[in-house]
């Protein structure tokens, strides 16, 4: 059965509309990389109160772990740490001198470090390539409302599994 020229024209038609259409839509599916799913969760982690200051002679990076500033003391221009100098903090109204960690760190220690909220810390830093003073705000975290809603990991009834540990082969 011979086709008219219409009807091949409106065939023609029909699979160049397809064939753009599918050309159209070729770049909206996902390939490498670019999924459509859902995004993953992120994990939240809390990173460690920091104060971090700076000179033209010094910068000092104090880390805040389990209520300890260890400091960090460099020399700005070569970031040579500087394992001879006296760090005097005045934090809270009190003046701390830093205890050298061996290691070119210092430590301080102070119950104002418990609190939260910003804390305002004046480092005076005497050392032989010369004395600076630098002022910097730690900022200590407020706590965290969701680690009070956590349940504790006390069991709760008799079905509790008992603990057993290995003492004395270095398992606990």
């Amino acid at each position: 059965m011979p086709f008219s020229t219409d009807d091949v024209f409106r065939r023609l038609r029909i699979a160049f509309v397809s064939l753009a259409l599918a050309l159209l839509l070729l770049p909206a599916q996902a390939h490498e990389g670019h999924d459509h799913d859902a995004p993953q969760p992120t994990a939240s982690t809390r990173s460690s109160p920091r104060v971090t200051v700076r000179s033209e002679s010094y910068e000092l990076v104090g880390i805040l772990n389990k209520g300890t500033l260890r400091l960090y003391l460099d020399r700005f221009e070569t970031n040579e740490p500087v394992p001879d100098a006296t760090i005097v903090a005045t934090v809270d109204g009190s003046d701390l001198t830093a205890t050298p960690l061996g290691d070119g760190t210092y430590g301080i220690a102070s119950a104002a470090f418990e609190g939260e909220g910003p804390l305002e810390i004046v480092f005076v830093i005497t050392a032989p390539s010369g004395d600076d003073l630098l002022i910097g705000t730690l900022d200590l975290p407020r706590p965290d409302p969701s680690a009070a809603a956590q349940p504790s990991a006390a069991p709760d009834s008799a079905w509790a599994v008992p603990d057993f540990r290995l003492a004395g082969y270095g398992v606990p």
